[in-house]
């Protein structure tokens, strides 16, 4: 899921609810809203499939956030990281040591 795709998700959840809880939104402008937006992600994929320029602008590049046990510090900073959350991630993996780990890449998963 690339920023857009997470973003259109949040935004369409508030678009339902504002159609329901709000007086002044009618279900008409919300489904219109809504529509536009899924129309607008479909766009971007579209323009992504068949854009190199465009798919580099939208996804990130993988990140080296750990080297055979050494966190990089540049990397994590860049990518708004800190130290507790590769351990967690490492957790996750089901490793229970940093040093057992050679590598930590932070990827898009799309």
């Amino acid at each position: 899921m690339i920023n857009f795709d997470w973003i259109v998700t949040v935004a369409i959840g508030t678009l339902m609810a504002s159609g329901v809880l709000l007086a002044d939104v009618t279900i008409i402008k919300g489904a219109a809203a809504i529509y536009a937006l899924l129309i607008l992600q479909w766009a971007l994929t579209k323009i992504m499939i068949n854009s190199d320029i465009a798919t580099t602008s939208v996804k990130s590049e993988p990140t080296l956030l750990l080297h055979r046990g050494q966190l990089l510090a540049g990397a994590m900073h860049k990518e708004r990281l800190n130290e507790a959350e590769i351990p967690a991630a490492i957790r996750t993996a089901g490793y229970s040591r940093v040093r057992d780990v050679q590598w930590v890449i932070l990827e898009t998963n799309s």
